[in-house]
């Protein structure tokens, strides 16, 4: 339960990684790596190499705030964006901010869904509005579109904390979690998987509000998927400058982890979102 807002929180933060370096995490474990090791060979890209994740002071992997140029692009995501099992230079979102000359603060969170983004988004917002420093592009990874979450209340030290789970139906089947929760994880399969009127409330509705708060401020805003993950990104729910429907990879070519896409991947989003802005006329 490391994902938390606190009292005048400007963003969801990830508390278990915030400040720190880690070497593996998430999908991309230690136990993983030398099973992959054996089986991709000493030629493996990541053989003999370390990957680090550099974690800010909110838990993302990015820079700090403060340490941010005025000339930023804002990325959005779930681990696609975070990056795991790729190194730092080879993220889309790293790649993107060398190709445009702009400075990059990258809010993705592995394994968070649709309902992840919206909130942020909105958190995010009234933090950077204050600050009088919004950026000069917001681009959208929206992840698997079965994904949500849900809050709890945690007290300490006489406060009140906002503590955020993720459920997903693979995360429930594959590892059989019992979370303290029990009556959140029964509404989540029989209410929001399987009569699914909250899911389609979450991805119709949650993406157009993210949208529509970047429209309103005159800040452009880019939407992409991979493949499958969220079925609802057309034009029907989008009325919108700039947009990308689906990136498909078929470099055949994996992160560390083997499971998610690989650096080659990452040219593919960055050369479609770079076509999709110059067929705007995109100018920062």
């Amino acid at each position: 339960m490391c994902h938390r807002i606190s009292k005048n929180s400007p963003i969801i933060e990830a508390q278990c990684q915030s400040n720190k370096i880690l070497y593996f995490t998430s999908t991309d474990s230690e136990d993983l790596f030398e099973i992959n090791k054996k089986k991709q060979g000493n030629d493996w890209i990541y053989h003999d190499n370390e990957i680090e994740y550099r974690y800010n002071s909110w838990g993302y992997r990015t820079k700090e705030f403060s340490e941010l140029s005025d000339d930023y692009v804002l990325t959005f995501g779930c681990s696609f964006t975070e990056g795991i099992g790729l190194y730092y230079d080879d993220m889309w979102s790293t790649k993107l901010g060398k190709k445009l000359n702009l400075d990059v603060f990258n809010l993705g969170m592995g394994a968070s869904g649709v309902d992840f983004q919206f909130y942020n988004t909105i958190l995010f917002q009234n933090f950077i509005l204050e600050k009088k420093k919004l950026p000069k592009l917001v681009v959208y990874q929206w992840p698997m579109s079965f994904r949500t979450s849900a809050f709890f209340k945690l007290r300490e030290d006489n406060k009140t904390d906002l503590i955020m789970e993720f459920f997903s139906p693979h995360f429930i089947e594959e590892t059989g979690e019992k979370k303290v929760m029990n009556s959140f994880n029964e509404w989540f399969k029989d209410g929001f998987i399987n009569d699914g009127g909250d899911l389609i409330k979450q991805n119709y509705l949650y993406p157009m509000l993210c949208n529509n708060v970047w429209k309103s401020l005159n800040v452009p805003v880019i939407n992409w998927t991979y493949d499958e993950d969220f079925e609802n990104l057309n034009n029907e729910i989008f009325d919108l400058n700039f947009q990308i429907c689906r990136i498909y990879d078929d470099t055949k070519i994996k992160a560390r982890d083997l499971m998610h896409n690989g650096h080659l991947a990452q040219d593919i989003v960055v050369n479609k979102i770079i076509e999709n802005l110059n067929n705007h006329g995109f100018s920062k």
